[in-house]
């Protein structure tokens, strides 16, 4: 690629707030940033740029920060992102919400509440989900992310199933 060295070569914003060049980076990425001309900078590559040195330097972190751990305690930290743990996080934090969604619909029915509050955090943990999805593939994550992922949503679908139920079968008996 040739280089006009009267032209000033382009930094996003990322690279400003990072001091980072366009060749080479600090972080070790697996790949330079790419450029088109020296100018300009196709959105999708330097976010699949962005996402790809967020996850190594992230990777990199945990790696040593775990290294001299006891094991009892690496585990421990290891099995709080467990798709498990992580289902009962997103759950506990979205069912919470349920005394306050009933007290702002106070003039609707307890089936009307039950079933807008059902339709908000299904739906709400849905385009998380996706969200997130599209960001463990476009950053090239291993296949054990997506499937602890997956893992967790299928986690969560089974609590909410029961959740919902038991909350229909309370508004049958008042």
């Amino acid at each position: 690629m040739k280089v006009n060295p009267s032209v000033k070569q382009y930094q996003s914003p990322i690279q400003s707030l990072f001091k980072l060049k366009v060749k080479g980076n600090p972080f070790g990425a697996a790949e330079e940033m790419p450029s088109v001309d020296n100018v300009s900078l196709s959105l999708e590559a330097t976010t699949r740029w962005v996402q790809q040195t967020f996850v190594d330097q992230v990777e990199k972190e945990i790696k040593g920060d775990l290294e001299g751990l006891d094991p009892e305690v690496k585990a421990g930290l290891l099995n709080r992102w467990s798709p498990e743990a992580t289902a009962e996080r997103i759950f506990d934090f979205t069912t919470a919400f349920y005394k306050e969604y009933s007290l702002r619909h106070e003039d609707d029915s307890r089936e009307e509440i039950n079933e807008g509050f059902e339709k908000l955090v299904r739906g709400a943990v849905s385009k998380g989900y996706n969200e997130a999805m599209k960001i463990l593939q476009a950053s090239g994550a291993e296949r054990e992310a997506i499937d602890a992922a997956k893992q967790t949503m299928g986690i969560l679908t089974k609590k909410y199933d029961q959740y919902f139920s038991e909350l229909r079968e309370k508004q049958g008996e008042e």
